[in-house]
């Protein structure tokens, strides 16, 4: 049987637009990402991900208004600890994250 690599960060967009919907005003949901060896979670921006089982490794965007704070975290997929949604002030925070493919054109 084959593992869907993909599912998890399926689920947590689901649950990320789900908790933007309750979400009280003057609050936004944000997801971060806890990678084993990592001390700090990455505040997430954008996953990718690929297809190719050879590849197992995903690459997470840091969420940033700012291109100098951008960080790109490539990490093998079995390091992804834990994945949690939480709801932060916020003025405006990103209505999702989007799940690229990265072996497709």
């Amino acid at each position: 049987m084959e593992t869907d690599a993909h599912k998890i960060w399926r689920i947590v967009r689901s649950n990320l637009e789900s908790l933007k919907q309750a979400a009280p005003e003057g609050y936004a949901p944000v997801v971060d990402v806890f990678l084993v060896g990592r001390a700090e979670p990455v505040r997430l921006g954008e996953v990718h991900t690929t297809r190719d089982p050879g590849f197992a490794w995903t690459l997470l965007v840091t969420e940033t208004t700012d291109v100098l704070d951008e960080h790109l975290v490539f990490a093998p997929s079995q390091y992804v600890e834990r994945v949690e949604i939480h709801l932060v002030p916020s003025e405006s925070v990103a209505d999702t994250f989007p799940i690229e493919w990265l072996d497709e054109e």
